[in-house]
């Protein structure tokens, strides 16, 4: 019986390549996830005083379609780990208006509710 303190068999070939097979998956999501987040980081958290607004209309009319990927992109990416219906970095997203040139602008925020005085 192996312990812990004898020496592993050297793995053939076919082993090391079969072991690289299996962990491909794995590093190719982990670079897709790693991918998305950064190209959210370079709209939704420019560095000052670049504004997201002034990065969405730097997209130009190709922003529709740079939306639609990521979206599509995330939506991959949450398919693959069961259960996961959120990726934190989604939390950067902010509602976008797509124009029929192809271009976007952010969605306004809604106006809030006007105070009630209190009831006499």
């Amino acid at each position: 019986m192996p312990t812990l303190l004898d020496t592993p068999a050297p793995l053939s070939v076919a082993q090391r390549r079969a072991n690289a097979v299996l962990a491909l998956p794995r590093v190719m999501l982990k670079r897709m996830l790693q991918g998305w987040t950064n190209g959210l980081d370079q709209v939704w958290n420019p560095p000052a005083p670049t504004t997201p607004a002034q990065v969405i209309a730097a997209l130009g009319t190709n922003a529709a379609e740079v939306f639609q990927r990521s979206a599509a992109l995330r939506t991959f990416l949450e398919s693959q780990k069961a259960g996961c219906t959120n990726l934190p970095a989604a939390a950067r997203i902010k509602p976008v208006t797509i124009n029929p040139d192809g271009s976007a602008t952010l969605t306004p925020a809604p106006a809030a509710a006007p105070a009630q005085a209190p009831a006499s």
